[in-house]
């Protein structure tokens, strides 16, 4: 999950401002997560159709994990070719230790509170065993050596029996970022043209595909593995940056607001028919699908003039501390939750959702930002 920094240019069609069509996709996806995690430890709506929709709709945390993929990619390569060293010379310090400043702050200190947490819990609840400890999962040395290492989604890849706490299962998404990030910048040094990575990005592109197609027919039973596999996800990361680089060739495609509007709408339709299972793909399909439209919604919001639009860009603030919603909002639900008791949907739902906000606004003002800058001052001066 990338910074969205403020851009300067505009050779490549983008905007000048802040990626505010960004921003939105980032609260879409992090809706989905915070909601989908919530829906176990919050009661359901009182309204029979509101509970359908709602238990379809948060049901599938994972989608918003997808569209984040995607914007990562867009985001970094965005990044990467507005450095002064350019795209494919990109300076592998300030590269590293931007990455590092953003992501690892935050990341140990919500793991050493989930450690904190875990021990000070004697006798597991079932609140406790559903966001950080649970009496039948083993926590044995792989299962902590893999969190601190990024190497979590291959732990639960290979664990499909087990239900682990919410807590420590949202670290598998960062384990495949940074694993793809850990490398990417090596790779742009040595391919050569933009014309060589993007046949690079299509390859990774087609690799993640077929990977889906090996694992349902390897391994049937362990849909955990098409989900969490590294090559699942860097299928859709390479769509996001695959995507940057289409647009900067094609700078005037979805110029025009109406063509921008119209494939951002036919993009979020497409979400929206896959989310609520109006129409259903096989499995194989599904995450391609969904990733392509995640394009197309972002190819329009990028052409979208967001200026003046002060609806738009307060919409866009949960987008602009994802990370931090991401990362701390189970560990609100479970503190929220003894509050809650005996209290309706209408009511709990807004306030978690709230909460988490609060928190996340608080971490990212006072903790996030200045030790990313400190950081930055410290190690690039």
């Amino acid at each position: 999950m990338p910074e969205n920094k403020p851009v300067t240019g505009t050779s490549e069609g983008l905007p000048s401002q802040r990626l505010i069509g960004v921003d939105l996709l980032r609260g879409l996806a992090i809706f989905l997560v915070v909601s989908g995690h919530g829906r176990t430890g919050l009661p359901f709506p009182e309204a029979a159709w509101i509970q359908a929709a709602w238990n379809r709709a948060a049901g599938q945390a994972g989608l918003g994990v997808f569209i984040f993929f995607v914007l990562s990619g867009f985001l970094i390569t965005h990044m990467l070719d507005r450095s002064p060293s350019g795209l494919l010379r990109p300076d592998l310090r300030s590269f590293y230790v931007r990455r590092a400043g953003r992501i690892l702050p935050l990341f140990f200190l919500t793991l050493g509170f989930g450690l904190w947490v875990y021990s000070s819990i004697s006798i597991p609840s079932n609140r406790a065993a559903y966001c950080f400890r649970g009496p039948g999962a083993p926590y044995g040395p792989w299962f902590w050596a893999c969190l601190p290492t990024f190497s979590f989604n291959w732990f639960l890849a290979f664990h499909p029996l087990q239900d682990y706490p919410r807590h420590w299962t949202m670290i598998w998404s960062l384990a495949v970022e940074e694993q793809f990030y850990l490398l990417y910048p090596l790779l742009l040094r040595r391919i050569g043209s933009v014309r060589h990575l993007k046949v690079f990005l299509g390859g990774i592109i087609l690799l993640g595909f077929l990977s889906h197609g090996i694992f349902l027919a390897l391994w049937p039973s362990n849909i955990p593995l098409l989900g969490f596999s590294s090559l699942s996800g860097f299928e859709l990361i390479a769509m996001g940056a695959w995507l940057y680089l289409f647009l900067k060739e094609h700078p005037q495609l979805f110029r025009s607001p109406g063509a921008a509007s119209g494939a951002a709408f036919v993009g979020l339709t497409v979400l929206t028919t896959l989310l609520m299972g109006w129409i259903t793909l096989p499995e194989i399909l599904f995450q391609t699908v969904w990733g392509s439209a995640t394009t197309l919604v972002l190819a329009g919001a990028l052409r979208i003039n967001w200026e003046g639009r002060s609806l738009a860009r307060l919409a866009a603030k949960p987008g602009e501390m994802s990370y931090g919603l991401y990362l701390w909002h189970i560990s609100v639900l479970y503190f929220i939750a003894p509050f809650f008791q005996d209290h309706p949907w209408s009511l709990i739902y807004p306030a978690y959702l709230a909460a988490t906000l609060g928190w996340a606004a608080l971490s990212y003002r006072f903790f996030e930002k200045p030790v990313n800058r400190a950081i930055r001052a410290g190690f690039m001066a």
